[in-house]
């Protein structure tokens, strides 16, 4: 079982546009610094692609672009993994 850390429960993630077409913007605002990882799931859960490896988080609010023009129309998952770190937020891609 991952157990969440302090920091986790302090953090608020956002995905924008959602819906979404091409691009969509990760903002994840922390009161801290630490790294993590940004992966695309399907609603299985399964791990399509890892769309950032070692993002350095930063003290407040922190954008990440993400390119997602190659991707069907669908639901998705955008997940932010880090040590204590499991931040899902779903994501609709339109076309």
């Amino acid at each position: 079982m991952v157990s969440i850390s302090a920091l986790q429960e302090q953090m608020v993630m956002k995905v924008y546009p959602n819906p979404g077409k091409a691009n969509v913007t990760l903002e994840l605002s922390s009161p801290d610094r630490t790294k993590v990882d940004v992966v695309l799931q399907n609603t299985a859960g399964q791990v399509l692609r890892v769309l950032h490896q070692n993002w350095s988080v930063t003290n407040g609010e922190n954008h990440l672009s993400l390119n997602l023009a190659n991707l069907e129309a669908g639901a998705y998952w955008i997940v932010v993994k880090g040590e204590g770190i499991l931040l899902p937020r779903p994501l609709q891609i339109v076309r």
